[in-house]
């Protein structure tokens, strides 16, 4: 379903971060992606793939190596870490400081 990533991530955040959902329950999940539109039988597949779930771990076991415990967390040529949120003239800072040693 195209176009419905941005508003299942939005009310993703707003169930665990607003409400204190429990986003690793099957049911929960449901029906928030439900109430953004996605159908119950994408959902169901999306449950059920195998081949997802792997990409899915694969990806969780990348991050855990990698280190990164916060959202956002920006990687920059393989080497530089910026993690949590940061403010434009934080940012501006850190990019400055790592432009400077490239």
């Amino acid at each position: 379903n195209s176009g419905l990533q941005t508003p299942l991530k939005v009310a993703l955040f707003e169930l665990y971060f607003k409400h204190g959902g429990d986003i690793s329950d099957r049911q929960v999940l449901t029906e928030c992606a439900l109430s953004v539109g996605l159908s119950q039988e994408d959902i169901n597949t999306a449950f059920d793939d195998e081949q997802l779930r792997q990409t899915v771990v694969s990806q969780m076991t990348d991050i855990k190596q990698a280190g990164i415990t916060s959202v956002p967390t920006l990687i920059i040529n393989d080497k530089y870490t910026i993690s949590g949120a940061q403010g434009v003239a934080g940012y501006k800072d850190i990019l400055r400081q790592v432009n400077e040693t490239l």
